[in-house]
């Protein structure tokens, strides 16, 4: 009841006798889960692995309840995460001019590396990020960069139970054809049904991603949407397939003669995720996603009208 109120410190004082009087593994996480309103990290970890402990002895068939409590443990023990991309062009890709080709997929490859750090001080609603993109003119599977991008920002996450996301990123002239500016962004994302509890093995998912981008010196902008929809098979306890249906709508003013450019796609395609280094009190640290995609174009440049990609990604 106390929780239902949002009595925190209530709440979490009577988990804890609780579970000082009897020890099961639902005081515990109930109790860490007050502790998390609290803002006390330290001390929902401490009560997570004490119900991870008691689920392992009384109920060790029980294998959504680790990996929930596994994963809370990790989610919570992170001050520090990254993600590598990396994007090859798998068709032919004669057009790389007119919008910031090292900034969306306008050329024939691309690879983008982001270290993310949250300081106590910003108590879950902002990171501090470093950021490097390469990109490539031609298919080739090698990492041989043409021109590179790197900048620095902060992420602002002002509700911290929506994918809700303001950044302001400094970029710094790095390659010919990078840029020396500062860049404000809005991003809103949706998932539902993206999972890996153990004992779900097919179920439906999907993805909407929307986006809008000011550049100040350049006094440009973008905006962009972009939604998935497919099913997940599990293969195995850390591995899926997930097909899906794509499409995909922008608009922008970023290149070189500030005309708008509409573009609107549909397309099919197939990942391959996975989550690996399962530890005692820990899981899901590192995920991976292969991706082979195709998307029809049918509003943008008439001589880029359809790709073939196949993207890698790697989130620690």
């Amino acid at each position: 009841i106390y929780y239902a109120q949002e009595k925190y410190e209530l709440s979490s004082e009577a988990f804890n006798n609780a579970a000082t009087l009897d020890p099961k593994s639902s005081y515990y996480e109930s109790f860490g889960n007050s502790n998390i309103k609290l803002k006390d990290k330290q001390s929902a970890i401490e009560s997570f692995k004490k119900s991870i402990d008691i689920v392992k002895k009384e109920e060790p068939e029980n294998i959504d309840k680790l990996y929930q409590l596994k994963y809370s443990v990790t989610e919570l023990d992170r001050n520090f995460f990254g993600y590598l991309n990396y994007g090859m062009r798998l068709d032919s890709y004669d057009n790389t001019g007119g919008i910031s080709p090292i900034l969306s997929a306008n050329y024939g490859g691309f690879s983008a590396l982001e270290l993310h750090y949250k300081p106590e001080v910003f108590n879950d609603y902002a990171t501090v990020y470093v950021k490097a993109m390469a990109g490539v003119r031609d298919q080739s599977l090698a990492i041989e960069s043409d021109t590179w991008q790197p900048s620095i920002g902060l992420r602002f996450q002002p509700l911290l139970d929506e994918r809700l996301y303001f950044f302001i990123e400094k970029f710094f002239k790095g390659g010919d054809e990078s840029r020396d500016d500062t860049m404000l962004r809005a991003s809103w994302e949706h998932f539902d049904g993206y999972d890996f509890y153990p004992t779900k093995t097919e179920y439906p998912w999907k993805h909407l991603y929307m986006d809008s981008v000011y550049y100040l010196e350049n006094g440009t902008y973008s905006l962009y949407a972009n939604y998935e929809q497919g099913y997940i098979w599990k293969s195995g306890y850390e591995d899926a397939w997930m097909p899906y249906l794509c499409t995909s709508a922008g608009y922008t003013n970023d290149n070189f003669t500030k005309e708008g450019i509409k573009r609107f796609d549909v397309g099919a395609g197939i990942s391959y995720l996975f989550w690996r280094n399962e530890r005692e009190y820990k899981s899901h640290q590192y995920t991976g996603r292969a991706k082979l995609e195709y998307r029809q174009q049918y509003a943008g440049d008439p001589e880029d009208d359809h790709a073939l990609r196949l993207m890698l990604e790697f989130f620690f």
